[in-house]
C-alpha cells in the first residue's frame, strides 16, 4: 500500500484545485478513492458544480523530497501523527530536514521569494479546508513551518499576507487564525472579540508588528468592516513582500502587491 497525493481540477468552468491524500496499491486506483471522498465531500456541502474533473495522483515518500514537501503534504503527515499517536517523531523529521536543506542549498533571490510564496499562501490554503483540526494538527503547524520562517528572516525576507475571504460561522475563520498564530506569524484581524477594531487601533497593530520585523497576516472575514485599500497601502510602503487573496481559497491565485527583499 502506497500513499498519494491527489489533484482534482475542472476540465471546465472556475479553475479550481481540490488536493486529496488516499492509501493505494496503485495511481488508477488513488484517484478513484479520491473521487469518491470529493464526491461525498462536496455533494454534501452542495459544491459540486462541475463533475467533470481532472486527476492527477503523486506517490508520496515519507522523507521529504524537497522543502515544499513539508507544506504541500501536511495533511499525509498529520495523519501519520495520528495513527502512531505521536506529536514528536514526525515533527522532529521535518525539523532536522529543514535544517539540513537550509544548510546544504544555497537559495537565490528569485527562489527565496517563491518559498515565501508558496509556504504562505498554500499554508493558508491547507488551513482552509482542513476536515480535521486537533492536537496533531496543532503540533505540526507549532513544530514544523516555523522552521521555514526562521530561514526566511535570518535571510532579511519580511512577509506581509493579506485576506479578503468570507467564512461562514462556523468556526473555521478562528481555526485559521490560530493555526497562523502556532506557525509564529503575527495575526492581525480587525474582528475582535468584543466588536470590531477601529482602523487606527489596526494600524497601531500592523506597525507595531512591523518595527519588529514579525512575518504578518491580516485577515478579513466578511464585508461588516473593509480595511483592506488602507492596509494595503500601509503594506506597500514598506519594505516587506506583500501578498494579497481575495480568491477561495480552492483557487490557486494570489496577487503579489510588492515584491522586495
Amino acid at each position: 500500500m502506497k500513499s498519494y497525493r491527489v489533484l482534482a481540477q475542472p476540465l471546465t468552468g472556475v479553475e479550481e484545485k481540490r488536493e486529496y491524500f488516499v492509501d493505494a496499491e496503485n495511481e488508477d486506483q488513488a484517484k478513484k478513492l479520491a473521487f469518491d471522498v470529493m464526491f461525498r465531500r462536496e455533494a454534501n456541502e452542495a459544491l459540486l458544480d462541475n463533475p467533470a474533473q481532472m486527476f492527477t495522483a503523486d506517490e508520496i515518500t515519507f522523507k521529504p523530497r524537497k522543502i515544499s514537501d513539508l507544506i504541500d503534504n501536511i495533511e499525509y503527515y498529520v495523519e501519520k501523527m495520528r495513527k502512531t499517536e505521536d506529536i514528536d517523531v514526525v515533527p522532529e523529521m521535518l525539523k532536522q530536514y529543514a535544517l539540513s536543506y537550509f544548510k546544504d542549498v544555497a537559495l537565490n533571490d528569485e527562489a527565496l521569494r517563491a518559498l515565501a510564496l508558496f509556504t504562505m499562501d498554500k499554508t493558508y490554503r491547507v488551513a482552509a479546508y482542513l476536515e480535521v483540526f486537533d492536537n496533531y494538527t496543532r503540533a505540526y503547524f507549532a513544530k514544523v513551518i516555523p522552521h521555514i520562517w526562521d530561514y526566511l528572516h535570518q535571510r532579511g525576507l519580511s512577509v506581509f499576507y493579506i485576506v479578503d475571504n468570507t467564512f461562514r460561522n462556523d468556526g473555521r475563520f478562528e481555526t485559521v487564525c490560530e493555526l497562523f498564530k502556532f506557525t509564529g506569524i503575527a495575526v492581525i484581524s480587525p474582528h475582535g472579540e468584543t466588536g470590531t477594531l477601529s482602523y487606527e487601533n489596526v494600524e497601531k497593530q500592523i506597525r507595531d508588528q512591523m518595527a519588529e520585523k514579525k512575518i504578518l497576516m491580516y485577515i478579513e472575514k466578511d464585508a461588516s468592516v473593509n480595511y483592506l485599500d488602507q492596509v494595503k497601502q500601509l503594506a506597500t510602503t514598506s519594505d516587506y513582500l506583500c501578498i494579497f487573496r481575495s480568491k477561495a481559497s480552492a483557487d490557486p491565485h494570489i496577487e503579489v502587491l510588492s515584491n522586495r527583499l
